[in-house]
């Protein structure tokens, strides 16, 4: 019994080593396939202004140096100040106009730390320490030492680059 179970296994191998070729020759018996093609899961995250920011998450770029949390987002995202020091007033629902503050706001320092491609960058995310620190801003008030940081508008349709989504017209991390 012990002989024809090792005349099986022999078998078995010197039938492999024939069906594989044995002539030596550089061409393949069998058809050879490729492995499948490999597919990221998801887009590669934004770095620069929009890239998540926080505890445990990688440090914000020079471009983008500053870390920003928007009320209702999960964590921050990388912005660039982009006005310092400006004063404007408030029309009579307590809005401050972008086109009303002082010097004007620089929307180029936000497209330079921009590398998406949805949504536009906006230089229009006021930043506490403005005077008075009214919360809300109120209606015919002219504030000063108005900082501004880098946003992000959504896209048409709401649509927002990947790991962001649009809340209050602004892309902000989920």
């Amino acid at each position: 019994m012990t002989l024809s179970r090792l005349s099986t296994a022999t078998f078995f191998v010197g039938c492999a080593a024939i069906a594989c070729g044995g002539d030596d020759s550089s061409t393949p018996d069998a058809k050879v396939y490729m492995d499948a093609k490999v597919y990221m899961d998801t887009p590669p995250s934004l770095i620069g202004l929009g890239q998540k920011c926080g505890t445990g998450l990688p440090q914000c770029p020079t471009n983008a140096p500053g870390c920003v949390t928007i009320s209702g987002a999960a964590t921050g995202f990388c912005s660039a100040q982009c006005l310092n020091d400006g004063t404007g007033t408030t029309d009579g629902n307590g809005v401050l106009p972008l086109n009303m503050i002082t010097p004007a706001p620089d929307n180029s320092v936000c497209t330079a730390a921009y590398m998406g491609t949805v949504g536009t960058p906006q230089c229009s995310l006021i930043l506490s320490g403005y005077q008075p620190a009214d919360n809300p801003l109120k209606p015919n008030t002219t504030y000063t030492k108005i900082d501004l940081a880098c946003g992000i508008l959504c896209g048409t349709g709401n649509t927002c680059p990947a790991g962001l989504t649009c809340s209050n017209m602004y892309c902000i991390p989920m």
